[in-house]
């Protein structure tokens, strides 16, 4: 931006852009950019973006007849700042470029340094306290923070400026991107003369990667309007939009930010083609997710929006055609609910259809509710027909369809003739024949198997010389496999096992010293035949380890050696154990470290004990090991062969006391034996015993403390009204010598809340106050009720509810649920969100005294309380009590402002119509009322007071500021008019407007009624 400047340029009434119908003209022009383009009437095309381009207002053809009737007196100029955002790609924006003088923003685009902002006191009245600080007067903003050329700026210095050489108040509204530029001539009025007249410069950024065209115009009312010299406004008003185009010189930039294109620059202009199945899917632009649109709902219309790539299914209408279009007896064409869901509209359960034939196994058809023609055909199975039931023949059942079967058994079908030996049988015919002999075969071998048909079983008979024992056959004598003693025996038995006889062989046929061959004993036990416990066999020996064998009596020969370990003759080594093993004395080694030997134990010698090899073995200390002192300090105390010995320290060894204070020091060894002391000498200086008055000195190894001399300075050094140098006593005392109390010091003055200051006889000079809280009066009848607090006389608070008048002494007004603050409002303490319904009745007192009641009415959209969120904390009524909406011919509309009401309570305020007789101003008695114009009193801490009374030239700046996005007083005081199609109406319309709202100051302060076709009679507010 540095280096080039854009200068004024003047605009001819051939420009392509006039309107050439008849009405007045508000045109946006580009003028020039900062890069590569082209300018053509209101369109400029830019080479690629990065760009700032200079945009400039012009007004013209306000009097198409140039008859001299409208003269122009004021216009404004709302941008409309959605055609920021209205190319294929990237977003305009007001231009930043840092500053610190007006002069840097001049000499870059003719601009002004945005540096200084509302007036103030201190920082804390501004509007962004901790980044503005107070520069005296005006809040200011660091550089590089706060301090920008204003993008939006009227040049009243050009030639060509609409209101050149005529008092005039012009200001831009910065507070928003929809940047509002205002003018109004403080007391003349313009003639067309057929030229284009300048009224302001808009200078906006195109960031890099900017495409397509940009439509940057103007807002329609109550935005963008002009005004002739009776107040009223010239229409029809004309708006023309300036267009930004930006040609591409790469696919970047054409970028539209969304991720469902496919971008492309061909010959400077951008292409933007879907890179997805825009039948199937449904794409977000920021995350390139994709959302099938169809859900395969018949019923439901799938709809995709292409911001967000959001898919709908709102239902179709009830009756549109859905599913399946089968149209029978018991079905129709499906439809649409109306809900999303297709409906079958079968005929009902039960409703006649197809075959109407009734027999035994069929009755006529009905549908069954589901769309299906049911044949109703009785329960397969159900009797009918012919009820014989043989093994061959059943009795007669319907089948599935209806009909009667003859239920025969198939042919050679199993079936029984009654006959017992005679199986096998089969149907022939629904007739039971044929058949064999029944097998009675038991398979077992040793039977004879026949069939008794006249008892209806099967016989099968033992074989002689055999036995069926569980279910196996034996012949004669075959020995039990599981019990050698039992055999099969006819005789006996021919099911169970019999014992052989008495003495019969089985079992161990062994024949030794301790047993015989085993034998039967007739009752199924084989006898073992074993030798008695105790008799002689095997080896008769006996020794200290062992002793003769014996048997044991169950046929074994034991050998009785002693056990082992037993203790046996000694073979004279302490280190070997004496123990009998299989029948032997043995002799083995001691474990290691078994005691052994000497047992002596002294510092430098041990008791024996055995090694590993069974060998007895001394234990000495090594030589040097420290042992027993002899009390010596200055002697070595150590082993040597087995003896403690006692040689002389090396010199320096300590010793004796290891004390180290400041008077003495470790002892420590001579070398020859003898311990020596370590003192300080005398008089050396020790540790300060924290006592100014005494000397710290060593005597005889020990600090001491003696007492200083008398008047020797001492602890505290300081010199006041209350006290002097501290000083010694001579026995060891230091004295304060502080002055006696009630001695006179400090603030002498003598006041309700003070007294003089005195000693306390302590060194302290205490302030005599009155006891916090104590009555008092600083004379300020706003301060309220006074107390003492810390000797100062300070407010206990205002004893009003409102304003205070520090001149008159008295309260502007109570603190009610409402007070007039401004023109035409009342302020209201609004309820809580959420509380329900509150009615506020308004009773106002006009001219002619009569009482008139009225609602608080807010229109719709209307935000009343002004928190920026439209009506959601007041409830507002015409149907209580006698409510009835006042006409702007008695007030206007009275709106509510404030933050709370108590719920379910009813409040009557009651408002004053101007001063009776006067009503050029306002009743500042009971503070209800300010008359139009009279927004603002004095600037008092930063800030505007209420009304005060008159209408002066100060009324104007808190609009100007409201206007510009820096509020030095409330809007609801400074937004006096409304506008409206067909002009003003003294009805608020929550819009600071610098034509509407200053204009009625003006007016006022010249002495100029307001005065329009709804004008507010009596000036109530």
């Amino acid at each position: 931006m540095k280096g080039w400047k854009i200068v004024a340029i003047g605009i001819g009434a051939s420009a392509s852009w006039m309107s050439a119908a008849r009405g007045a003209d508000i045109v946006l022009l580009p003028i020039s950019a900062s890069g590569a383009h082209v300018v053509a009437g209101n369109e400029i095309t830019l080479t690629g973006g990065g760009q700032t381009v200079f945009l400039e207002i012009f007004i013209s053809n306000w009097d198409p007849t140039l008859s001299g009737a409208p003269q122009l007196r004021s216009y404004e100029a709302g941008i409309d700042d959605t055609g920021f955002s209205s190319g294929a790609s990237g977003q305009l924006a007001p231009a930043r470029l840092a500053c610190t003088t007006d002069v840097d923003c001049i000499t870059a685009y003719g601009g002004f340094c945005s540096i200084l902002g509302k007036a103030c006191i201190t920082s804390a009245d501004c509007d962004f306290p901790g980044i503005e600080t107070c520069g005296g007067s005006k809040c200011a903003f660091p550089i590089g923070i706060g301090g920008f050329c204003n993008p939006g700026f009227i040049f009243t210095g050009r030639s060509d400026y609409v209101f050149q050489t005529i008092p005039d108040l012009p200001a831009v509204d910065l507070s928003t991107d929809a940047f509002r530029y205002a003018s109004a001539t403080q007391g003349g009025t313009l003639v067309d003369d057929g030229s284009v007249k300048y009224a302001g410069t808009l200078v906006l950024d195109v960031p890099a990667g900017s495409s397509g065209t940009f439509t940057v115009g103007f807002k329609a009312l109550p935005a963008s309007l002009l005004q002739d010299a009776n107040n009223q406004l010239i229409t029809p008003l004309n708006l023309s939009p300036a267009l930004i185009t930006i040609t591409c010189q790469t696919a970047a930039d054409c970028d539209d930010n969304d991720l469902c294109t496919t971008d492309a620059c061909t010959a400077g202009s951008c292409t933007n083609t879907d890179n997805f199945n825009s039948a199937i899917s449904c794409c977000d632009p920021t995350t390139a997710a994709l959302t099938t649109i169809n859900d395969n709902n018949q019923c439901t219309d799938d709809v995709c929006n292409p911001a967000d790539g959001t898919v709908s299914h709102d239902p179709f209408p009830t009756g549109t055609t859905c599913g399946s279009s089968n149209d029978t007896g018991c079905d129709n064409p499906d439809t649409c609910d109306g809900a999303g869901s297709c409906q079958s509209n079968l005929e009902a359960f039960g409703f006649p259809c197809g075959d109407p034939l009734n027999t035994d196994c069929t009755n006529p058809d009905t549908c069954d509710g589901a769309g299906a023609c049911q044949p109703n055909h009785e329960l397969p199975n159900s009797p009918c027909g012919d009820p014989t039931n043989t093994d061959c023949n059943n009795p007669d059942t319907c089948n599935s369809t209806g009909v009667c079967r003859a239920n025969l058994v198939a042919d050679n079908s199993a079936c029984d003739d009654g006959l017992f030996c005679n199986v096998a049988e089969f149907c022939t015919a629904g007739v039971c024949g044929g058949g064999q002999a029944r097998n009675c075969a038991d398979a077992f071998p040793c039977t004879t198997d026949t069939c008794n048909e006249a008892l209806l079983q099967c016989e099968n008979t033992l074989d002689a010389g055999s036995c069926l024992i569980s279910n196996t056959c034996r012949s004669e004598g075959t020995t039990n496999p599981a019990i050698e003693c039992e055999e099969c025996n006819t005789a006996i038995s021919t099911v169970n096992w019999s014992p052989k006889s008495a003495g019969t062989s089985c079992g161990d046929s062994s024949n030794t010293e301790c047993t015989n061959p085993d034998t039967c004993d007739g009752a199924s036990v084989c006898n073992a035949n074993h030798a008695a416990a105790a008799t002689s066999c095997g080896s008769a020996g006996d020794t200290e380890c062992d002793n003769p064998d014996t048997c044991d009596g169950n046929g074994t020969c034991d050998i009785n050696n002693e056990a082992t370990g037993l203790v046996c003759t000694d073979d004279g080594n302490d280190c070997t154990n004496d123990r009998c093993n299989s029948g032997n004395c043995t002799h083995p080694n001691k474990t290691q470290g078994t005691a052994c030997g000497s047992t002596g134990n002294t510092d430098c010698d041990n008791p024996d004990t055995c090694n590993a090899g069974g060998v007895c073995q001394s234990n000495n200390e090594s030589n040097g090991t420290g042992c027993i002192p002899d009390a010596n300090d200055c002697t070595d105390d150590v082993c040597q062969g087995g003896f403690c010995t006692h040689d002389n320290s090396v010199v320096g060894t300590a010793c004796g006391s290891i004390g180290d204070t400041d008077c003495t020091n470790p002892d420590s060894c001579d070398g020859a034996g003898v311990c020596l002391d370590n003192d300080e000498l005398d008089g050396t200086v020790c540790i300060d015993d924290g006592n100014d008055c005494t000397r710290d000195v060593c005597q005889a190894a020990s600090c001491s403390h003696p007492f200083e001399a008398t008047g020797t300075a001492c602890g505290d050094m300081s010199d006041t009204q209350c006290t002097n140098p501290d000083t010694c006593d001579g026995l060891g005392v230091c004295l304060n010598n502080h002055e006696p109390a009630a001695t006179s010091c400090g603030d002498p003055a003598d006041t309700i809340c003070t007294n003089p200051d005195s000693c306390d006889g302590s060194g302290n000079c205490l302030d005599r106050h009155e006891a916090n809280g104590t009555s008092c009066d600083d004379t300020l009848f706003c301060n309220g009720d006074d107390a003492c607090n810390t000797g100062i006389c300070v407010s206990a608070g205002s004893p009003c509810g409102g304003p205070c008048d520090e001149i008159l002494d008295i309260c502007l007004c109570d603190a009610p649920i409402a007070n007039g603050v401004g023109s035409r409002y009342i302020q209201v303490t609004m309820q809580p969100p959420g509380s329900g319904p509150q009615a506020v009745v308004i009773t106002a007192t006009c001219a002619n005294g009569t009482p008139t009641s009225v609602c608080l009415k807010a229109p719709t959209p209307f935000d009343v309380d002004k928190d920026g969120v439209a009506d959601e904390n007041i409830a507002v009524t015409t149907s209580i009590g006698n409510c009835a909406f006042q006409t702007p011919e008695q007030w206007g509309e009275l709106y509510a402002y404030g933050d709370e009401i108590i719920p379910a309570q009813a409040y009557t305020i009651k408002g004053d119509c101007g001063s009776p007789g006067n009503p050029g101003f306002s009743d500042i008695t009971s503070a209800t009322t300010c008359i139009f114009g009279d927004t603002v009193g004095a600037f008092v801490a930063g800030a505007w007071t209420i009304c005060e009374g008159t209408v002066t030239i100060s009324d104007l700046i808190p609009i100007v500021d409201d206007f510009r996005g820096l509020p030095s007083a409330p809007v609801y005081q400074t937004d006096l008019i409304g506008v409206g199609a067909q002009g003003f109406t003294c009805v608020p319309d929550q819009d600071i407007g610098l034509v509407s709202d200053a204009l009625t100051v003006l007016d006022a302060f010249t002495g100029i009624a307001f005065d329009v076709s709804t004008a507010c009679v009596n000036q109530c507010p």
